[in-house]
């Protein structure tokens, strides 16, 4: 589907390079960042993650996570983008075979954020005129209007799972593969699922570890869909939490 082409500051230019949808309408992820390469994280260690990136907004993260047993690690952080702003909690599973590792992750968050017709203020023009799916006798959907409200004027909240691959070719380097699924709501907005994939590149340079990761990400909502290039940049810092 496609709306109003009005621009709307830098997600216009964002959404015309990826082929999404103007004026944009989601519920935000409640986490952004992908918390880097698996295998470092060893038994007994905890870490501080801090990432940027771009997906279908540019975002901001930092994360704490720390070992309880053996394997399971729980965590918690914060994310924020021009349209967002929540918080998550959640545990992740690590295990690790020599160089070789991996971890899935489970959450929920909570927060502000979210559009609805790219949060216009002007809400007697509808940015959807609802057409019917081609080829189908339903009946279409009603014309969807702005209703005024900005990006944290909204109750977003949901639930994230994900998991990631990595190897250690050598012990200063580290290449990972991660991908996640969301799904959320917001106020006003329809229930959005997300996805996103990253392939990258992390090193050990001194104490901590630094990465980069690129790939695709993607929302998709009763009302609009988005496809896109993602990037992050991150920054791990760990630290012996209790002895092996």
């Amino acid at each position: 589907m496609r709306h109003d082409r009005t621009p709307h500051r830098h997600w216009s230019l964002l959404a015309a390079l990826v082929g999404g949808c103007i004026p944009p309408t989601f519920a935000p992820p409640v986490r952004a960042a992908h918390f880097g390469a698996p295998a470092r994280m060893a038994s007994g260690l905890g870490a501080v993650h801090a990432a940027v990136g771009t997906m279908a907004a540019r975002y901001g993260s930092l994360t704490v996570s720390l070992p309880v047993v053996p394997g399971l690690r729980v965590e918690a952080g914060g994310d924020g983008t021009e349209y967002s702003g929540t918080g998550s909690a959640g545990v992740r599973y690590t295990h690790l075979a020599g160089r070789l590792g991996m971890d899935a992750e489970l959450g929920l968050g909570a927060g502000a954020g979210g559009a609805l017709c790219g949060n216009e203020r002007d809400t007697t023009r509808p940015c959807s005129a609802g057409q019917r799916d081609p080829g189908t006798r339903d009946a279409p959907p009603p014309p969807l209007y702005p209703d005024g409200r900005t990006a944290f004027e909204r109750f977003a909240f949901g639930g994230y799972a994900g998991f990631g691959f990595g190897a250690r070719p050598w012990p200063w380097v580290e290449v990972y593969l991660r991908g996640r699924v969301q799904l959320t709501r917001a106020t006003h907005v329809p229930t959005t699922l997300w996805g996103s994939a990253l392939g990258g590149v992390q090193f050990k340079i001194g104490p901590v570890d630094v990465g980069a990761g690129v790939g695709w990400a993607c929302y998709f909502n009763d009302r609009d869909q988005n496809n896109g290039f993602a990037l992050e940049l991150g920054v791990t810092v760990p630290f012996r939490v209790h002895a092996p």
